[in-house]
C-alpha cells in the first residue's frame, strides 16, 4: 500500500509542477501577450525597451512610441541607440546607423553617413560600404596590412595577385604568390592568374606575355610574345619587335572600306527622309490649294 501512495504522490507533484510552470494562453484586457507567454501592460508594446524576455514586444512595430524610433524591419529601439556605431535594430542593412547628420561621440562617421564603432576603423574590413573607414590611416590594426596610400586592407590580401590597395603596393616586391596569382620574372610582383596570356602587360617586365600558347582572341608577336588585338596596327609600339605595326595596310583598307560603307549608307537614310518630307509637305499644300478653291 505504501509503494503505491508514493508512486501518487510523485504523479501529483509532477503535475503540479507541469501546472505552474505552464504560461496562460490568453492575457487579461490592456495587456499585451508576448511570444514566450508572458503578458505586459499594453502600453508597454513599441516602446523602445524590451519588457518581455524575448523582446518580442518591440518587433513588428507598425509605428513606435514617442521615446523610441522605428527601424526597417519594424523594431522599436530607444532614440539614444540611434547612430551609436552599433547594430540595435540588429537588420541587415543596419538602419539605426545610416544617414546620420551626427555620430555619438567615440563613433566614427563614414562618408555615406553611416557611424561605425571606432574599434571598426583601420582593421582592413570594409564596414562603411564605401571603404572609407579603411582609408587615411596612420597605423593599421593587428591583422591588416597598409599600403603604401595608406589604405589599410586585410593581411591575406598580399600578394593574391588582386590590386586591394587601389594602387597595386600590395602586389610588389612579393617573394611568393598565392596559390590564385603567378609571380613576375622580375619586379617581384603578383598578378592574377587570368591576366597570364591575356596580350596586356601586367608585369613590369612583360613575363606574363612570354608564353607557349595565348588565350583565346589574343594574338602572338614574333618573338613569342602575347598582344591583345585591340593593340595591333594601332601605332603603338607594343611588341619588342615591333611585329604588330607590321602588315597593317589590310587591317586600314578594311576599317576604311566599313567607314566608307557606314558614311554611304547614313547618306542614304538623309536622302530618303528628306524626300518623304518634301513629299508629305507638297501634299498638305495641294490639300490647302483644293480646299480654297472648293471654297470659293
Amino acid at each position: 500500500m505504501l509503494g503505491i501512495y508514493s508512486k501518487r504522490l510523485a504523479l501529483w507533484c509532477l503535475v503540479l509542477i507541469h501546472t505552474g510552470s505552464t504560461k496562460l494562453t490568453t492575457c487579461s484586457t490592456y495587456t499585451w501577450r508576448c511570444k514566450d507567454g508572458d503578458c505586459i501592460p499594453l502600453s508597454d508594446r513599441c516602446d523602445g525597451f524590451k519588457d518581455c524576455k524575448d523582446h518580442s514586444d518591440e518587433a513588428g512595430c507598425a509605428s513606435c512610441k514617442p521615446a523610441a524610433w522605428l527601424c526597417n524591419n519594424g523594431k522599436c529601439i530607444k532614440h539614444q541607440y540611434r547612430c551609436n556605431g552599433d547594430n540595435d535594430c540588429g537588420d541587415k542593412d543596419e538602419s539605426d546607423e545610416i544617414n546620420c547628420n551626427d555620430c555619438q561621440p567615440g563613433v566614427w562617421r563614414c562618408m555615406t553617413k553611416k557611424c561605425i564603432n571606432n574599434d571598426d576603423r583601420c582593421n582592413g574590413d570594409d564596414d562603411c560600404g564605401d571603404d572609407s573607414d579603411e582609408q587615411n590611416c596612420t597605423v593599421c590594426q593587428a591583422g591588416s596590412w597598409q599600403c603604401d596610400n595608406r589604405k589599410c586592407i586585410k593581411s591575406r590580401h598580399k600578394c593574391d595577385g588582386d590590386d586591394d590597395c587601389g594602387d597595386e603596393s600590395d602586389e610588389r616586391y612579393c617573394e611568393t604568390c598565392k596559390s590564385t596569382s603567378w609571380l613576375c620574372n622580375t619586379g617581384l610582383r603578383c598578378i592574377n592568374h587570368n591576366k597570364k596570356c591575356d596580350g596586356y602587360k601586367d608585369c613590369p617586365d612583360n613575363s606574363d606575355e612570354n608564353c607557349t600558347v595565348c588565350n583565346a582572341g589574343v594574338d602572338r608577336c614574333e618573338d613569342g610574345t602575347c598582344l591583345s588585338r585591340n593593340l595591333r596596327c594601332n601605332g603603338v609600339k607594343d611588341c619588342l619587335d615591333n611585329s604588330d605595326e607590321v602588315n597593317c595596310a589590310d587591317d586600314t583598307n578594311h576599317i576604311q572600306y566599313f567607314l566608307g560603307a557606314a558614311g554611304l549608307l547614313l547618306l542614304l537614310v538623309i536622302i530618303v527622309t528628306l524626300g518623304i518630307l518634301c513629299r508629305n509637305r507638297r501634299k498638305g499644300e495641294l490639300l490647302v490649294l483644293v480646299s480654297k478653291k472648293q471654297q470659293h
